[in-house]
């Protein structure tokens, strides 16, 4: 499947709660924790990639260190 860093921006400033002033500063390989990702947050940022690409993950693929920058989430969801 191909994604668009653009669709995942949109998804993640979304589940961070960014402010302006942090919007639009996150790199492809940047780690999200450090932007407020918490493991809470991210079930919650792939609950809404699989319902916006009508995918389900697999098991091993929930863990946060999959997941934590927008680089592994665009490999992530290629594969599926």
């Amino acid at each position: 499947m191909k994604v668009s860093a653009d669709e995942l921006y949109e998804v993640i400033e979304s589940i961070l709660e960014l402010d302006e002033e942090k919007r639009g500063t996150i790199k492809e390989d940047d780690c999200l924790r450090q932007f407020g990702l918490t493991s809470i947050k991210s079930i919650k940022m792939l609950i809404m990639l699989e319902q916006k690409y009508e995918i389900s993950f697999r098991d091993e693929d929930l863990l946060l260190e999959k997941s934590d920058s927008i680089s592994k989430l665009k490999t992530l969801l290629e594969n599926y």
